[in-house]
């Protein structure tokens, strides 16, 4: 069994935190696929991450990071590999 170092594990993946429905937020995301205010796409490290809801939309971004805010009704992943 080999041991995973955390910050090989952050480098390597987003993380993706949800406070209740109304907000998320995707650390190491790399862009945006689609936006609507019922769905937004965004590629992270080795994921696709989907929000599905109404009235979403980007209240915040920068080069690492998203916040999604809204009604979030569906959060689903999508590993992709490179």
């Amino acid at each position: 069994m080999s041991l995973i170092n955390v910050s090989q594990l952050v480098e390597n993946y987003s993380i993706l935190t949800v406070h209740g429905k109304r907000e998320a937020y995707v650390e190491n995301f790399n862009s945006i696929m689609e936006l609507s205010d019922t769905l937004i796409k965004i590629k992270a490290k080795k994921e696709i991450v989907i929000f599905e809801g109404n009235g979403l939309l980007v209240e915040y971004m920068n080069e690492d990071d998203i916040k999604i805010v809204g009604n979030i009704e569906h959060i689903r992943l999508v590993e992709v590999s490179h």
